[in-house]
Formats: structure tokens, C-alpha cells, sequence
């Protein structure tokens, strides 16, 4: 809302109107940076899952290479290999 002309003196509800305009703005500010900050939080959170997964996936392309030959031998002899949740966990002692 532009200003009443200067010569005009303001009454309480012009008053109000513009302060109720500025604390609008000032709120519209923050809820604007919050909506940039979020999204480059989400970005980067994004960004970080994307690199975990193409960890995982080169991890598990090592694993397949390394395991590929023992995993064939395993399936010609009709035996599975045992999965990480069948081998026996050990005790740390301290």
C-alpha cells in the first residue's frame, strides 16, 4: 500500500495497515528462506543418498566379481552358500 501523501497526517488505521504490511513482508522473508534453506537440505540430502547407492553398487559389482566363481562352483555342487544372517555371530571379549 503506498503512503498517504506527506501533507495528510496519518491516522491510527493507516498506521496499522502499514505495520501490518511490514511484519507481512517480514514474515513472507521467512517463510521464503525456509523453503530455499529446506530445498538445499533436501538437495544435499539427495545428492549424499545418490552417492551411498553408487557405493553400494560398485561395492556389490566387486562382490559379484570376487564371488562369481565361487558362487558357480557352489551352484554346480547344489550347495548355497551360507547367507551373512546363518553365520554365527562372535563373542568380543574384553
Amino acid at each position: 500500500m503506498p503512503l498517504p501523501a506527506v501533507s495528510a497526517p496519518l491516522s491510527c488505521l493507516d498506521v496499522d495497515i502499514i505495520l501490518k504490511e511490514e511484519e507481512l513482508q517480514e514474515e513472507l522473508q521467512r517463510v521464503y528462506y525456509t523453503i530455499v534453506t529446506r530445498q538445499e537440505d533436501y538437495d544435499a540430502h539427495a545428492e549424499f543418498s545418490r552417492l551411498i547407492l553408487r557405493t553400494v553398487e560398485q561395492l556389490a559389482e566387486r562382490v559379484g566379481a570376487v564371488m562369481g566363481p565361487q558362487m558357480q562352483q557352489s551352484s554346480a555342487l547344489g550347495k548355497p552358500l551360507a547367507a551373512p544372517r546363518d553365520v554365527p555371530k562372535q563373542r568380543h571379549t574384553q
